[in-house]
């Protein structure tokens, strides 16, 4: 995890300077897919396998993971922007208080279902060898999963509307608005 997320931060200013080139949605739809097939590896991750092996795939998660951690939050204070525009009012506030809660909702409701499905997975924690069904369990839950909530985000990314040049064709309505106030 810590590899993952070292290389999370190292990646960030890349997917940044991409960002500047290329559409913030198109950003989060390659880092989506490249998140999603480097869980499959960890699907297919086996203890046998070297550790730089391991490590490897942890560098591949971080460099898809910066990018869809990322770019949802910087597309918020375009979003912002536009309500502010369309509604003569700034909710910055409102914006991230929902977004955040609903963060948590959501990792709440995936510990819950984790929860769940390890235990009609047979898992037992007081036992030293898990039965097979819960070690498919734990590799479903770390890779399958989040891959397939990982994919419906991409599909959601490809529809979003505020491009650069539309964003920048709100920051000059907003601009013209606030000279006239």
């Amino acid at each position: 995890l810590l590899s993952m997320l070292s290389c999370a931060v190292l990646f960030m200013p890349i997917w940044m300077m991409l960002s500047k080139r290329f559409e913030k949605n198109q950003i989060f739809i390659f880092g989506s897919i490249w998140f999603s097939l480097s869980l499959i590896m960890v699907l297919m991750a086996n203890p046998s396998w070297p550790t730089w092996y391991i490590f490897a795939i942890a560098g591949f998660l971080g460099f898809g993971y910066a990018a869809i951690d990322l770019m949802p939050w910087s597309m918020v204070g375009e979003v912002i922007d536009e309500d502010a525009l369309s509604y003569g009012v700034r909710r910055e506030g409102l914006y991230n208080g929902v977004l955040t809660f609903l963060r948590k909702v959501a990792g709440a409701t995936a510990y819950m279902f984790a929860g769940i499905g390890l235990s009609l997975s047979g898992f037992d924690q007081t036992l030293s060898e898990q039965p097979a069904s819960a070690l498919w369990t734990i590799r479903g839950l770390a890779s399958i999963a989040p891959a397939a909530f990982i994919i419906l985000g991409l599909f959601a990314a490809r529809a979003y509307p505020l491009t650069r040049a539309r964003h920048e064709e709100i920051i000059d309505a907003l601009g013209a608005k606030e000279k006239r106030a």
